[in-house]
């Protein structure tokens, strides 16, 4: 099942829901691969700027220091982004659900607290 669309009976949800989670499992796996290779990537650059700024004659603490506090606000900048763009795919999603779908969401919300 490919579409909500043909989402007719709660089995058919289930199995909907199903496939959405894996997707996202395999999406969750190439971005944190991805988050690695970047990670790897950004320390890498991090280092050649300590060594560059040490041979221009920046003590090696004073280059590490700033090439550290370089990288946290890069990071909390890159944070907030990506925050502020779930936020909106959120919003978004749910603006998109029909009322069908938002009540058998929720149906099914509530009979899993149950159990």
């Amino acid at each position: 099942m490919d579409n909500v669309d043909q989402v007719k009976t709660e089995q058919d949800l289930k199995k909907w829901l199903d496939q959405q989670q894996q997707q996202l499992a395999e999406l969750s796996q190439q971005v944190n691969e991805l988050k690695a290779q970047s990670s790897t990537r950004r320390l890498e650059l991090a280092e050649h700027k300590i060594q560059r700024l040490s041979e221009e004659g920046m003590p090696y603490d004073q280059a590490f220091s700033q090439v550290v506090d370089q990288l946290e606000e890069d990071e909390h900048k890159a944070r907030t982004r990506a925050e502020q763009a779930t936020r909106e795919r959120v919003e978004l999603e749910l603006e998109e659900l029909t009322p069908q779908e938002e009540q058998a969401i929720l149906e099914l919300e509530d009979r899993d607290d149950d159990n």
